[in-house]
């Protein structure tokens, strides 16, 4: 009986600890810190947007606005050589993978993630992502008629058509 104390002990001890290693609910913080991976989707992201240096505790520095075309090379940039935080398979997000890091909210209550519909209010997990400016990113998706999507973090509607010329923020992703 003792024994088996013990096991459920150790079960709960190991569970609580995975629970209070997530930050905001979801993220695992990866060991250079610079990177965190979904909990519930496995994708691994960049903690700061591209322009950014992770410093250990918060990310440091302005986001480089960069237009569709820089963006790409960016990632090229990102995969070559050393990559970021070691990997080398880094690309950017659909709009539906960086939508996903989206919480909207009514009032004060959370009544959804992603966001695919107006919300009163949105918001990003900010302990995981710090320094996030809300503004517009690329994603890799496109519109019916081609034109790349962005995602906005500032208002609704959160997903937008851009002028690949137009100076966006980046953040990649890898699986």
């Amino acid at each position: 009986m003792l024994l088996l104390a013990s096991a459920l002990t150790l079960t709960f001890r190991s569970f609580a600890q995975l629970t209070n290693n997530l930050v905001d609910g979801r993220y695992l913080i990866q060991s250079s810190g610079a990177t965190v991976k979904d909990a519930r989707t496995g994708l691994t992201w960049m903690r700061c947007s591209v322009g950014q240096k992770w410093d250990g505790a918060d990310c440091q520095g302005a986001p480089e606005r960069l237009t569709l075309s820089d963006a790409m090379k960016r990632v090229a940039d990102f995969n070559s050589g050393k990559g970021y935080a070691g990997d080398t398979n880094w690309r950017v997000p659909s709009r539906d993978e960086l939508g996903g890091l989206l919480i909207c909210f009514h009032e004060a209550e959370i009544v959804q993630e992603g966001c695919h519909t107006q919300p009163v209010g949105t918001g990003v997990a900010y302990t995981a992502f710090p320094g996030i400016p809300d503004r517009a990113y690329w994603t890799s998706s496109r519109a019916s008629d081609g034109s790349p999507v962005s995602i906005l973090f500032d208002t609704a509607p959160l997903y937008g058509f851009s002028d690949p010329d137009e100076g966006l923020y980046l953040r990649l992703v890898r699986e």
